[in-house]
């Protein structure tokens, strides 16, 4: 079982940040290269970030709790089943909508497209770098939950920690790191980068 610290955490989540950066720029590209072979867009909506932030303190509180209690919450009950990777799958859902939109937008219009790429990244590489600190959580407990149902079945046990010490470094890495970030996050995504979109519109649209 891995070391349960801080500095193991980080390094798993880098892992999975770079996978989850590379799963971006791949569904952009297929859905760009599909994009290219539209050629009726007069279905397809005109994205803009402006209309889908609520810029106010309702909008802060509401991003904050969905990115910090909701979605977490709805990845650690996929994690409690003991099938590797399975929690990922809110994130793939999450990455694969937005790298689709962001895609389609490039083929249909690619200054509009260049404006949504560039209008999300002050909160949307930091939103990914949480999301990966997540997975690696959940990599940590749904491994344990794993490892402790084929120790069942072995008469040669292997050494596991005592489970309440897995689920206090989680909770202490999801409290020191986690929550901190995720306002920092809901914060710039509500009072920053609708700015930075507006003013990436007028300069490139």
């Amino acid at each position: 079982m891995e070391n349960l610290n801080l500095t193991s955490y980080i390094k798993r989540a880098n892992k999975f940040m770079i996978f989850n950066i590379i799963l971006s720029v791949l569904i952009g590209i297929i859905f760009f290269i599909i994009g290219m072979n539209i050629n009726d867009f007069s279905d397809y909506p005109n994205l803009n970030l402006n209309n889908k932030v609520d810029n106010s303190l309702n909008g802060l509180i509401e991003i904050f709790c969905n990115n910090a209690f909701i979605m977490p919450l709805t990845s650690l009950i996929i994690a409690l089943i003991p099938i590797p990777y399975l929690y990922m799958i809110p994130t793939i859902s999450t990455i694969f909508s937005l790298s689709m939109a962001i895609g389609i937008q490039f083929a249909y219009k690619f200054n509009e497209g260049t404006v949504l790429l560039l209008g999300v990244l002050p909160h949307g590489l930091l939103e990914i770098y949480i999301i990966s600190i997540l997975l690696s959580l959940l990599f940590v407990l749904n491994k344990y939950i794993r490892n402790s149902l084929v120790n069942l079945f072995k008469k040669n046990k292997s050494y596991l920690p005592k489970f309440l010490n897995v689920i206090t470094s989680i909770c202490k890495c999801y409290l020191i790191v986690i929550l901190p970030l995720t306002f920092i996050c809901a914060l710039i995504e509500v009072f920053i980068t609708t700015n930075w979109y507006q003013f990436l519109k007028n300069i490139l649209i």
